[in-house]
């Protein structure tokens, strides 16, 4: 399995982006894999399992519980990639913390979200949103 890790600042919209990358991996399938809310966690959060590219593919993007985060690194363990989300502290010194806990896993990709401004437009956020899009669907070989 290789773990991909979308890490940034709560509210910086990893939830979001994951939302985007589920359209984007899926926008040619007849039948769509099916979103599953992930209990006590914020309204948006979910989980889904796909195939992209004949790989087994799990997101999760309950980021701000590191508890779920390797709950579903266990349950997904099977799978050729997990995609999970981080919420760094606000000060973003914790970064490190998801690293050690996956450390074990050699094949871990790291990507840092792409923060915009507070006050950014609808244009700037959707923007950095494809582009973390792009960085995660590039890790998926």
């Amino acid at each position: 399995m290789k773990i991909i890790v979308l890490t940034g600042k709560p509210n910086s919209g990893k939830t979001t982006t994951f939302e985007m990358l589920y359209d984007l991996l899926t926008k040619n399938m007849k039948n769509k894999p099916k979103i599953n809310k992930i209990p006590n966690t914020p309204k948006k959060d979910f989980q889904c399992i796909l195939t992209y590219k004949k790989k087994k593919v799990a997101i999760f993007s309950a980021g701000d519980n590191l508890f779920l985060i390797c709950s579903a690194i266990f349950i997904y363990s099977e799978f050729d990639y997990i995609i999970v989300a981080h919420s760094q502290s606000p000060s973003g010194k914790d970064k490190g913390r998801i690293i050690e806990l996956t450390k074990a896993n050699k094949h871990q990709t790291l990507i840092v979200k792409t923060e915009c401004k507070k006050g950014s437009s609808q244009k700037v956020i959707d923007k950095a949103n494809a582009k973390d899009c792009k960085k995660i669907i590039k890790a998926i070989k």
